[in-house]
């Protein structure tokens, strides 16, 4: 990974502290964001998922699919998520462990559903 050990501690400090924490990264394109999401990925407990320009329902289906597979979660898999905040109920359910949710192309979700914001903040 060329320059991104400052932006990868940062992220490995934040992962650490107690609180729960929104961390927003941007940039231009093509200049490292997912790689450096994914070397996060590779070394702590996370779930990554890239949004896509697809409808809501389809948005939740792939989500309660990486969030399956992270908890091992069957039933999940067959009754996905049909509402953001049943992500978030969920995930803070299974806070047996620390855990980061990263989502890729988060613009995605807003053009789908411009109350994704308002939700995440809540």
């Amino acid at each position: 990974m060329v320059n991104r050990e400052r932006e990868l501690r940062f992220l490995v400090e934040k992962f650490h502290e107690e609180s729960t924490q929104l961390i927003i990264l941007w940039g231009r394109r093509r200049v490292g964001k997912t790689y450096l999401l994914k070397e996060f990925c590779s070394q702590y407990p996370a779930i990554y998922f890239l949004a896509t320009k697809s409808s809501k329902k389809d948005q939740l289906f792939q989500l309660s699919e990486a969030i399956a597979e992270f908890f091992n979660d069957s039933l999940l898999m067959i009754k996905p998520f049909s509402e953001w905040q049943q992500v978030f109920i969920y995930l803070k359910e299974k806070r047996s462990q620390r855990l980061a949710l990263i989502i890729d192309e988060f613009p995605y979700l807003i053009s789908t559903d411009p109350a994704i914001p308002s939700i995440f903040q809540n």
